[in-house]
C-alpha cells in the first residue's frame, strides 16, 4: 500500500462516518451550543477542520485555489474572516457559532473533501516530497490571511521546512481527527452519544 492509498483509507471515513454524524444527527441548536464559556462549539470545530484542510491542501500541499475563494463562500457561510479560527476568543467563537450558516457549512465541507481527493489523485507522489519554502508559507499565512497576526509566528514555525506530504497528512488527517475528537467530547458534554 502506498501513502496515497493509506491517506484515502482514513480520509474518506472521516467524512462518511464521523463528520456525517454531526451534520445528520445533531440539530443546529446542538451544533451551535458551547457547553461552557471556555469550550468551542461543534460548529466552530467543523468550520476549523474545513478551513484548515482547504487552506492546507489547496494552497500548501498543492498550488490550487481555496474552495473558500470561489462561489461567494464567505457570504454563503456568513463567515466574515479568512483565517481558520485559531486564537479566537470565547466571545468570537460564540458569535460565529450563532451566525454561521450550517447547511452551507456542510456543503462547503463536502467540496473541500472532494478537492482534497482530487489533489491526491492528480499530483505524482514525488510532488509531496517537496518542502514548502518560507516565501510560499508567508504568502499563504500572512498575505492571504490564513492565520491572524498574533498567531502567525507560532504557525509559521510549526510548518517551516515541512513537505507538502507532511501538510497533506497533517491537515487532511491528523488535525481533522484531533478536532473530531474535540467535537465528540463537546457532544458528550451536551448529553449526546453516538449510537
Amino acid at each position: 500500500m502506498n501513502f496515497k492509498q493509506a491517506f484515502s483509507l482514513r480520509h474518506r471515513p472521516a467524512y462518511d462516518y464521523y463528520l456525517q454524524f454531526f451534520y445528520e444527527s445533531l440539530s443546529e441548536a446542538q451544533l451551535r451550543n458551547q457547553p461552557s464559556e471556555m469550550a468551542n462549539s461543534i460548529a466552530w470545530c467543523l468550520l476549523h477542520i474545513a478551513r484548515a484542510e482547504d487552506i492546507g491542501i489547496n494552497r500548501l500541499a498543492s498550488d490550487g485555489t481555496q474552495v473558500f475563494d470561489e462561489d461567494d463562500w464567505p457570504n454563503r457561510l456568513n463567515v466574515p474572516f479568512r483565517h481558520f479560527g485559531i486564537g479566537m476568543s470565547s466571545n468570537e467563537v460564540a458569535k460565529l457559532s450563532h451566525t454561521i450558516n450550517i447547511p452551507a457549512l456542510r456543503e462547503y465541507h463536502q467540496l473541500v473533501a472532494q478537492c482534497t481527493a482530487r489533489v491526491l489523485e492528480n499530483y505524482p507522489v514525488v510532488h509531496f516530497d517537496q518542502v514548502v519554502d518560507d516565501e510560499r508559507l508567508h504568502k499563504v499565512l500572512v498575505e492571504e490571511g490564513a492565520v491572524r497576526g498574533r498567531e502567525v509566528a507560532n504557525v509559521f514555525n510549526s510548518y517551516r521546512d515541512m513537505t507538502r506530504g507532511w501538510i497533506l497528512m497533517h491537515l487532511g488527517l491528523t488535525h481533522t481527527f484531533q478536532h473530531i475528537g474535540e467535537a465528540m467530547t463537546i457532544a458528550s458534554l451536551l448529553g449526546i452519544q453516538r449510537t
